[in-house]
Parts: C-alpha cells; sequence; structure tokens
C-alpha cells in the first residue's frame, strides 16, 4: 500500500525521465531530484549542497561529476568581481546532448554527431554491464 499526501504544499513536480536511467546510480538520481526541488536561485555549490546533505563533500562532488558526464548537469566555471572562482550550475531534467559545433557535409548540416554517437554508445555499454 502506498500511503500518499495532498500536493498543495511542500512537494515539487519534475521528469521522472532520471528515475528511468539506468546508467545513473541511485545516488545521482537522489541528488538531482534535491537539486531539481531547489529554488532557482539556491546555492548549488558543493558547500551549499553539503549544508542539506548527510553525505561529505568528497561524495557529493563525485555525484555532481557522475551528473555531469551523463549530460544531467554542466558547470561552467566562473570568477566574481572581486576574482574568486567559483562554478555557474545548469540542471537538466532530461540529458542534455544538444549538439555543440555545427559542420556541413555535402549539403547536410551535422550536428556534434560525433558527440551523440559517443554518448549512445556509452549508454549501451553501460546497459550492458
Amino acid at each position: 500500500m502506498i500511503i500518499r499526501v495532498k500536493k498543495d504544499k511542500n512537494y515539487a513536480v519534475m521528469s521522472n525521465y532520471h528515475f528511468k536511467d539506468k546508467t545513473l546510480s541511485l545516488r545521482a538520481k537522489g541528488l538531482l531530484s534535491l537539486m531539481l526541488s531547489l529554488p532557482d536561485d539556491w546555492d548549488y555549490s558543493i558547500n551549499g549542497l553539503s549544508s542539506i546533505c548527510k553525505e561529505s563533500r568528497e561524495i557529493i562532488r563525485k555525484t555532481l561529476q557522475e551528473l555531469k558526464n551523463n549530460h544531467y548537469l554542466e558547470m561552467k566555471e566562473c570568477h566574481d568581481e572581486n576574482g574568486r572562482f567559483f562554478y555557474d550550475y545548469t540542471i537538466y531534467e532530461i540529458p542534455d546532448i544538444h549538439p555543440i559545433v555545427p559542420f556541413w557535409v555535402s549539403g547536410f548540416s551535422v550536428y556534434g554527431i560525433l558527440d551523440i554517437i559517443k554518448y549512445l554508445i556509452n549508454k549501451v555499454l553501460k546497459n550492458n554491464r
């Protein structure tokens, strides 16, 4: 039996795509779900995430890397006005395998086809382990 609550406060709406992605660890699915449930202006840094998680900073760092490797997360290195380093995070509910660099072959536009092929091969290999 599943006992559900009335969803009128304190709930999040998100795609369930990542829950069915067999290439993600349970830890990555949980962290991604947590990140998707937070406000857009949340501090998504390792320190910010570790302040609301039981896991260590190192585990969170490794899990963020897993999300990045599986195209659920982009991390852009930035500097603030004082020159301090930080990451700007882009979080995806569905893996982002958008074309990176377009080029032309015999009149056809091919967008990052090698990146897409590499991504699909990795997905197949991980699923067959």
